[in-house]
């Protein structure tokens, strides 16, 4: 008995000579959480640490991405719609045949690669941006490096592809009250003596923007529809299931690919969402928000709506830091046409535009650029983090967005729900978007499989079955519900 009572006196003294410790210290030694309350962490053997941190219950984190796809619902266009308005556009032609520009440099590229359905509208804006970049470099005179010139004059010819392309009957630069606008200055002396160089910076930048801003207004038709009348029951039927996620322990940290501020129009009347600006739009028209650095990286609690590849309500500034430009978000206005004030360096020798969308094939390039790398470092810790990681309409076609959700779709606790708009399970088990998803999981336990006499799911075979496919779209998820039976 009086060894008992010995050794509860030594740990009475050993409790009281570690509190004390801890106490004069800023953080526990064990889960290094800060000391404002007596900390649960005092225990007599490191094997029976708590695994909540200072004793605070942190809610699960819910990854949702959606792509191109996930518009559809919402009178979205197709990549089809806008691969098709770019090759019947008739604004430039080309010089001998007078085609016009989207059906030239789209036969150009389908007959080189051999395969249908290889070529969209993102290709093709890549393709003009190379040349803007390279009439650009050719024509650069005075101060040129490695730095700021690209070094693709040097190993290629594409002298064929421009002299076709650049067909100067367009009007833009028919006058100097032209050049004017153009920034170039009014002078009838320097008119005349306009170098060639400088006509093909100023077609080929009228090109590009050109193209772009039909893109963008193409978006436009959609973005500026979400909250019409006719969107109402899935715009209902989204704000329950976001309910739903957050009565189940979720914080929502949602991204999309897609230019519009769908979760913000829908659900701020509800559920308070940050979209990296704001977390309530402004009434006013013109009134625009700059994004919020510190928020963006340090707070993980709140739920988000990113945009990782732009936003049409987003405006370019030039009076602001020392970078020289600066994008604010302007929510009740979109911005479909761009101003070509000045290239930035995103790699030594390759230069683009910052625009409010990213699309073609400098995508990781402009990440680099702010916001947008905020955004993308966020969704990277987010998915590492992830407890529940939803794909919605993506078809895992932008690598860079691939490596970061793999990063929480490869772990075994972390469940994974696809919702995919490819009514047949056996078409869809065929297409790049399964062998994507199946590679990612490839390192975890269970296998996607069709479910007998069951159209819609694909669910792996592990025992609680986290990983699954929905193949009736976003809207038939939604509508119906399935979330609570499934």
């Amino acid at each position: 008995m009086r060894l008992i009572e010995k050794r509860d006196r030594k740990k009475r003294r050993e409790l009281k000579r570690r509190r004390k410790n801890l106490f004069r210290q800023s953080k526990c030694s064990y889960c290094k959480s800060s000391l404002i309350q007596r900390s649960k962490h005092i225990t007599y053997s490191k094997g029976n640490l708590k695994k909540n941190r200072g004793g605070s219950k942190q809610n699960k984190i819910a990854v949702i991405l959606l792509g191109a796809g996930a518009g559809r619902d919402w009178n979205g266009p197709l990549t089809s719609d806008i691969d098709r308005s770019i090759r019947e556009d008739i604004a430039f032609k080309t010089v001998s045949e007078q085609t016009p520009i989207g059906e030239f440099v789209f036969s150009k590229l389908e007959e080189y690669y051999g395969v249908s359905g290889s070529v969209n509208f993102e290709t093709f804006l890549g393709v003009l941006e190379l040349l803007v970049d390279y009439v650009l470099s050719k024509t650069n005179e005075g101060g040129t490096s490695p730095a700021n010139t690209s070094f693709i004059p040097l190993l290629n010819s594409l002298e064929s592809w421009i002299d076709e392309i650049k067909d100067y009957r367009f009007e833009i630069i028919t006058s100097p009250e032209d050049l004017v606008q153009l920034h170039i200055p009014r002078t009838n002396e320097y008119f005349e003596n306009v170098e060639q160089s400088i006509v093909d910076r100023i077609y080929f930048s009228e090109l590009l923007k050109h193209y772009y801003s039909l893109v963008a207004t193409k978006i436009e038709e959609y973005v500026v529809s979400i909250c019409n009348e006719d969107n109402l029951s899935i715009n209902n039927s989204l704000k329950r299931f976001i309910q739903f996620l957050q009565s189940s322990g979720y914080t929502i940290r949602a991204y999309t690919t897609n230019y519009d501020r769908l979760f913000p129009h829908v659900l701020r009347d509800k559920i308070k969402i940050f979209d990296g600006f704001n977390t309530k739009d402004s009434s006013e028209l013109n009134s625009s928000d700059d994004y919020q650095i510190d928020k963006i990286l340090n707070d993980k609690a709140c739920n988000t709506y990113y945009n990782l590849h732009g936003c049409l309500n987003w405006q370019r500034s030039f009076v602001i830091s020392q970078l020289g430009y600066k994008f604010s978000c302007t929510p009740n206005q979109t911005h479909t046409t761009i101003e070509f004030r000045s290239m930035l360096s995103a790699n030594p020798g390759h230069t683009i535009l910052p625009i409010n969308i990213v699309t073609g094939y400098n995508k990781v390039q402009r990440l680099s650029l702010e916001p947008l790398n905020l955004f993308f470092n966020s969704f990277t810790s987010d998915c590492n983090n992830a407890d529940y990681i939803i794909t919605i309409g993506y078809s895992f076609g932008d690598f860079h967005i691939n490596r970061a959700l793999s990063l929480g779709i490869q772990k075994e606790r972390t469940k994974h729900l696809h919702i995919s708009f490819n009514n047949s399970p056996n078409d869809f088990v065929n297409t790049p978007e399964f062998n994507a998803i199946t590679t990612m999981q490839s390192l975890t336990s269970g296998t996607l499989r069709i479910i007998p006499n069951d159209e819609k799911w694909l669910k792996s075979n592990d025992k609680e079955q986290r990983k699954k496919v929905y193949l009736h779209g976003l809207k038939g998820y939604l509508t119906n519900e399935e979330w609570i039976a499934k």
